[in-house]
């Protein structure tokens, strides 16, 4: 009897640690999950960014021809981000698959419809934009979701979870650059 109280101590040990991966089951079919992009055209056109995908690999791109990174064509085809996708590079830096999974898991309940007015923050600085990507597994497409803006012109979503990414995609920008 001691020997299974023991085997039942340690699975229930082991449970939480074997849960990690709740945020990605959440999105079956779906590759990328966040953006961070920026954008400067006050001393020449200046265009840079970085996706994470499911497996926490960091996809940089630096191309004024990307103009307005994925974005720039919502809603977005599984096809057309694979020919994106095939022009990055893949960053040196990964994610964690517990950090990737905290995060991914909050994305379904950003709420996309409150954001603070733009409120004009300076010149010159260009404007830096972060976003969480859902995907619609029947249409098999991709649709941003606007966490916060900085720079040139600030906008912030009113959403907690939203705020709370941004935070984090801020610190992994500042490994990456």
């Amino acid at each position: 009897m001691k020997t299974l109280s023991r085997w039942l101590g340690l699975l229930l040990l082991a449970a939480p640690v074997t849960g990690c991966d709740e945020g990605l089951d959440e999105a079956p079919g779906q590759e990328v999950f966040f953006e961070v992009n920026h954008a400067n055209g006050a001393w020449g056109s200046q265009y840079k960014g970085f996706l994470i995908d499911k497996d926490g690999h960091i996809r940089k791109y630096n191309d004024a021809g990307m103009a307005s990174g994925l974005k720039g064509s919502m809603p977005l085809t599984s096809r057309e981000l694979d020919e994106k996708l095939a022009a990055m590079v893949l960053a040196p830096e990964t994610i964690a698959s517990g950090d990737l999974n905290t995060w991914v898991s909050r994305i379904g309940a950003i709420a996309d419809t409150a954001y603070s007015k733009p409120v004009r923050a300076g010149a010159d600085a260009g404007i830096t934009r972060y976003y969480a990507y859902r995907y619609d597994q029947a249409k098999a497409q991709y649709t941003a979701v606007l966490l916060r803006q900085s720079g040139d012109e600030l906008i912030d979503s009113r959403d907690e979870a939203a705020l709370q990414i941004a935070d984090w995609l801020k610190g992994v920008s500042g490994k990456i650059y």
